[in-house]
């Protein structure tokens, strides 16, 4: 138990600062379940061996599981996503040109290729799908000053997360659209929902992303104070259509200085999205044994199913064809596990 609880709050970063409700497209409450009825349902577990404990991003393409994280000095381990298979492990931690120093997100590039951002070196790694050697580097250091976090969308942009410095003023998360082939920020946004903008830091912590496969949504998540912000692209344009705080968070002074509550309540832990909804698993209070729960959403931020698991959730994606959802998971001993639940064996409409 001692080493999941270790694991979700290393997924903290920074300080926080206090909540401010907002109205219009909002929503603030303090629940511990988002939904008013939710169905208990049980993970169908595929692999509880040779299972990474510490994963920073997962994804599942093809008959292939990708779990992005450090093990044996690997950075990527694939996993059989029928059986559960471990497969093999790639891309050793280094500085070398076929290695990653920290890696920390995931995507799809195009059919055969991986794209894996490197937070330390700040840059987005292309590497070939079939043998795992580096094609192309992408250097986010000469367009953004710091970047948090980069997917793949289409046609060679990417969506990346990142700290906006304003003259005389706090920073502000915001996200830009980054082409790689001509190297240049095609859009960005740093808009902030009214209950954000006497308190942008709240939305500065540690976070998830997950993008609808056509690339014309993406949810941002956070881990403390669960924030929810959802967007549309289009004509690689952000706009922002919904925001809410489901968690609210109490925090401390110290020495004139604000800083999270030993027992803050735990957000949103992992995210994964489909053309028509999102998926997020969520815990809800300051104890890791409930971060067993899973809340679906369509991309207008309304509330579909919301489901009660038997296992805690660090890590979630979903499999677009089939509509299977992947979890690396974690019962109450703290043993770690990969298993998987068929979205369409439920009783609902997506």
């Amino acid at each position: 138990m001692k080493k999941l609880l270790t694991y979700l709050t290393s997924l903290i970063i920074g300080s926080l600062l206090p909540i401010v409700s907002g109205c219009g497209n909002s929503q603030s409450q303090s629940s511990s379940n988002l939904f008013a009825e939710s169905d208990s349902i049980d993970w169908t577990i595929i692999n509880d061996n040779e299972i990474l404990h510490i994963a920073n991003d997962i994804m599942v393409s093809d008959s292939v599981i990708y779990v992005l994280g450090l093990m044996d000095g690997s950075w990527l381990h694939l996993y059989d996503k029928n059986t559960g298979k471990l497969i093999g492990n790639h891309i050793l931690q280094g500085q070398g040109p076929n290695e990653i120093i920290n890696a920390l997100d995931i995507s799809l590039a195009s059919d055969d290729e991986l794209a894996i951002f490197d937070i330390n070196d700040q840059r987005i790694k292309l590497f070939s799908a079939n043998n795992f050697t580096l094609t192309e580097s992408y250097d986010l250091k000469s367009l953004l000053r710091s970047v948090w976090d980069a997917y793949a969308l289409k046609d060679g942009n990417y969506l990346v997360k990142a700290p906006s410095f304003m003259e005389n003023e706090s920073p502000v998360r915001s996200f830009s659209i980054v082409n790689s082939k001509t190297k240049q920020i095609v859009s960005t946004y740093t808009q902030l929902p009214e209950e954000f903008k006497e308190e942008p830091m709240l939305l500065m912590v540690q976070s998830d992303l997950a993008i609808s496969p056509d690339g014309k949504h993406f949810v941002s998540v956070t881990t403390r104070g669960g924030t929810i912000e959802i967007f549309n692209i289009k004509d690689n344009e952000i706009q922002e259509t919904f925001s809410a705080i489901p968690f609210p968070i109490e925090f401390t002074e110290t020495n004139g200085i604000k800083q999270l509550d030993a027992n803050a309540v735990l957000g949103f832990i992992s995210a994964t999205g489909d053309n028509d909804f999102w998926v997020a698993s969520y815990c809800g209070t300051n104890k890791d044994v409930d971060a067993n729960k899973i809340g679906i959403w369509n991309w207008n931020g309304k509330p579909l199913k919301g489901l009660v698991t038997d296992r805690m959730i660090l890590k979630l994606t979903l499999d677009h064809d089939s509509k299977i959802l992947y979890g690396l998971l974690a019962d109450k001993d703290g043993d770690f596990s990969l298993g998987m639940i068929n979205l369409n064996q439920l009783n609902a409409s997506f």
